[in-house]
């Protein structure tokens, strides 16, 4: 038996019972506002999956960014990248994927800001390019 009393199961019985009592427009009603909630569910599903993707790809463009910067021996500034373009494309092999486009800025001094660019191909990265910097060597360069 069921909280309310019926046998299990039987909320699907009443309900196609329901149904069948009701004049031909109700029941094209009741299947209109299934579609629309099926499709809502589906929607929010798709953003939610947008959403954690759009992190988890930010998440790796910053940690790019922070190697690379180290790899190069300048600051990675304010320890974030921005996103600054989002597109469809597709990938070496043909698969359509997400291409995100993101900037940094370093320095290489600290008293200057410079910008970098990233791109990622779904959550694999793309390209690094950054503006020329000098390479300081000595006590210069001991501002890091």
């Amino acid at each position: 038996m069921g909280g309310s009393g019926q046998p299990v199961g039987a909320g699907a019985v009443g309900r196609a019972s329901r149904l069948n009592g009701l004049s031909q427009t109700n029941r094209e009603q009741y299947k209109t506002m299934d579609t629309l909630i099926m499709f809502l569910l589906l929607l929010l599903a798709a953003l939610g999956w947008f959403w954690f993707n759009s992190l988890r790809a930010l998440e790796i463009a910053r940690d790019t960014g922070k190697r690379i910067c180290s790899g190069a021996g300048v600051q990675f500034l304010d320890d974030t990248v921005a996103g600054t373009g989002l597109s469809l494309t597709r990938n070496s092999s043909g698969r359509r994927v997400l291409r995100r486009t993101y900037r940094f800025e370093f320095s290489e001094t600290g008293d200057t800001r410079l910008e970098g660019r990233l791109a990622m191909l779904g959550d694999k990265v793309e390209s690094v390019t950054m503006e020329p910097y000098q390479i300081l060597t000595g006590p210069a360069a001991c501002h890091h």
